[in-house]
């Protein structure tokens, strides 16, 4: 069992819901010049530092959360949707058991730990589930990594174009195989990625500054600075893009956390460049603490034989958030 294999269902998961037109009477004879039904066919479009590794081949750190934005058709004027998924809670909750129903088919079940699992929130708009599974190097107290996935899906709306790529497994990558994948699987652009990572670190370390009541600060998003140093390396021009849309994707999250973070409502500018002026300061405070989550957390699980430094990562991460806060600032 494999992540890989996960991604292979989420490749080949087929959802469609139906709409009909309004107004339609099936008794009468007169058939509408329009369809009678149409097909609404959902998107499920891999996203996030996993992505990054498995699809593009950007970054070398070992990965293993699955992020999926789930796009919902929208439905025309002149129709509404079947009684069956006659929402869109209700079709997103049915997007989100057939996933489930075709992991647990495949050997992937329930973790159990604490809280919920799943966890759903915003109207099943966010929907994370954590997922055990059989691996081969499951036993022994030497394992580093987890027999366990974490599988997001959010549905949140796409600004940039996508792109099909092939989805391989790592040890492959590794021992150079000759053996590739035989599925695609529709990938989130990397600019936008670009631009949702350094967005994501300075929102969610800003609402952790403040003592917003929120979870607590996930130690892994350090993986954020290392992953846009990576895509600022090796794809500068990225950088264009992701100043493009930032304003689109600082407004959704103004929408989402509206009524949590009032201050990001209020100003969104001061609040994230606030957050990236304690992030610079790595002698102490805040700054200084990410400086060693960064080399505890985020650095055993690089693979890669490329020497890098937080001090350098760092560099990369401001020069591109300082570039997407000017764009921000031009709106």
């Amino acid at each position: 069992m494999h992540v890989t294999d996960a991604l292979r269902v989420l490749a080949n998961l087929n959802v469609v819901h139906e709409a009909q037109l309004k107004g339609f009477d099936p008794r009468s004879k007169k058939l509408p010049v329009e369809p009678v039904n149409i097909e609404l066919p959902v998107r499920l479009v891999f996203a996030g530092g996993t992505c990054l590794s498995k699809a593009y081949n950007l970054i070398s750190r070992m990965s293993e959360d699955i992020d999926i934005k789930v796009i919902l058709p929208e439905v025309p004027n002149t129709y509404k949707l079947k009684n069956e998924c006659s929402s869109d809670k209700a079709r997103l909750k049915d997007i989100h058991k057939k996933l489930t129903t075709k992991l647990e088919e495949l050997g992937f079940y329930l973790t159990d730990k604490e809280g919920e699992n799943p966890e759903i929130n915003d109207r099943h708009r966010h929907y994370n589930v954590d997922l055990s599974y059989q691996g081969n190097f499951s036993s022994g107290v030497s394992n580093p990594l987890r027999s366990c996935i974490k599988v997001e899906l959010i549905n949140r709306p796409i600004n940039l174009s996508t792109e099909k790529l092939k989805i391989n497994y790592l040890y492959q990558q590794l021992v150079n195989g000759k053996s590739y994948p035989d599925f695609d699987i529709e990938c989130i652009n990397i600019s936008e990625t670009l631009a949702e990572k350094v967005l994501s670190l300075l929102r969610r370390f800003a609402m952790y500054c403040a003592g917003v009541k929120q979870a607590e600060f996930d130690e892994a998003l350090v993986r954020h600075i290392y992953d846009v140093w990576r895509i600022y390396t090796i794809k500068p021009k990225a950088i264009n893009a992701a100043a493009s849309m930032f304003g689109h994707s600082v407004k959704t999250d103004m929408e989402e956390y509206s009524q949590q973070f009032q201050a990001f409502v209020d100003g969104p500018y001061s609040v994230l460049s606030k957050s990236l002026d304690v992030i610079k300061n790595t002698k102490d405070g805040q700054g200084k603490w990410l400086n060693h989550l960064y080399i505890t957390r985020l650095s055993p699980l690089v693979y890669s034989q490329e020497p890098h430094s937080y001090e350098e990562a760092l560099a990369s991460f401001v020069e591109v958030a300082n570039h997407l806060l000017r764009a921000l600032a031009e709106k």
